[in-house]
């Protein structure tokens, strides 16, 4: 078996609702958290329909990606868009090859923006999840996005009932400050994009070098964090 997701329950409601709409193939992304050991969905969301839907192309991965480029941009430090999931009324294995299209599109597009480099240890699998309209059942499989050879693998994917109650949350301010150098040439978008992104990398590797103090003090990386520690 490989790796194993916990999915909150709620998870599991908003795709039964998302399988009594009558339209054709519904798409969206599982949102979450990785761990080395195994992944914990706590919410899916639908991917907004496009009012010009592409001949022929009932599954628009360049607007799927750009919904998970935008939904990176507001989620809180610790969650990620952990994969996709489609719903359809045809077999599982008659969806693998757009479930594999639709993770590694969305990788593509969502790893160009990031400012943090990646850890070696970083998880690399996305998972793909298919619903069936008709009879509920689920069929989960895992790409690794690093490997553009990847091929589908089995994973485990199991509903559970307060899958977050008991994580921490820590609360933090930053305050930005910095003065970024801008071409001569202001009326071209892509320069000042360009120069702005090179000073944000910049400022992003500086913070990811910095030290983290919780009352003073620096735990360990595998240390716990107890309840009520500011």
């Amino acid at each position: 078996m490989g790796r194993s997701y916990i999915v909150e329950d709620a998870v599991e409601g908003c795709l039964s609702k998302l399988c009594e709409q009558k339209a054709g193939s519904v798409t969206g992304l599982l949102l979450g958290q990785s761990s080395p050991q195994r992944d914990f969905v706590v919410m899916a969301t639908r991917t907004p329909p496009r009012e010009e839907t592409p001949a022929g192309n009932p599954v628009d991965k360049e607007w799927v990606s750009e919904h998970a480029r935008q939904v990176s941009r507001m989620l809180p430090g610790g969650l990620s868009v952990l994969g996709v999931f489609i719903i359809t009324d045809t077999e599982a294995k008659d969806t693998l090859t757009t479930l594999r299209q639709l993770v590694f599109a969305i990788e593509s597009l969502v790893s160009s923006e990031q400012l943090w480099s990646s850890a070696e240890d970083d998880v690399s699998d996305c998972v793909a999840l298919h619903v069936n309209r008709k009879t509920r059942k689920t069929f989960c499989r895992t790409f690794d996005v690093k490997d553009p050879k990847s091929t589908a693998k089995p994973a485990d994917w199991r509903y559970q009932a307060g899958v977050c109650s008991s994580w921490s949350m820590v609360s933090c301010c930053l305050h930005v400050d910095m003065l970024v150098p801008l071409p001569d040439n202001k009326t071209d978008p892509e320069n000042m994009d360009k120069c702005l992104k090179e000073e944000l990398r910049g400022w992003a590797q500086r913070l990811e070098s910095g030290v983290c103090l919780m009352d003073g003090r620096k735990l360990a990386e595998d240390a716990e964090l107890p309840g009520g520690q500011v």
